[in-house]
């Protein structure tokens, strides 16, 4: 998986649902594609030695994983565990990655005595 990977996902025509626009987030062990709506998570194929998601087995496993735990606290928000599979400009994939509704982040406010701190 790479970064073509990621830039050929970034087609509106590939989702069940209207795309209002790509936002790619990357961490070290994910890349994480909000399309609007919905959020897709990947798990990259890395092994950081306290994680290993090196096989499409054990990225679909902790896809799984991290969809059943989250389900737990969060109704309705995380979705499911879906397979991504196709080719596209000689590039041929097969990955696990799970759904979620996307909500946008909690603004950030910053307290007043922090505010009086930092500006003294």
């Amino acid at each position: 998986m790479s970064q073509a990977l990621i830039a050929a996902l970034q087609n509106p025509a590939l989702y069940p649902h209207p795309v209002e626009g790509f936002q790619v987030i990357e961490t070290h062990i994910s890349w994480v594609l909000l399309t609007g709506p919905f959020a897709y998570k990947i798990k990259k194929p890395v092994n950081f030695g306290f994680l290993d998601f090196t096989s499409l087995e054990q990225r679909q496993h902790f896809c799984g994983e991290e969809l059943r735990l989250n389900q737990r606290l969060t109704e309705g928000l995380y979705l499911d565990v879906l397979p991504v599979t196709g080719s596209d400009c000689n590039l041929t994939a097969t990955l696990s990655t799970y759904s979620a509704r996307h909500f946008p982040p909690p603004r950030r406010r910053s307290a007043p005595h922090v505010t009086r701190t930092a500006s003294q």
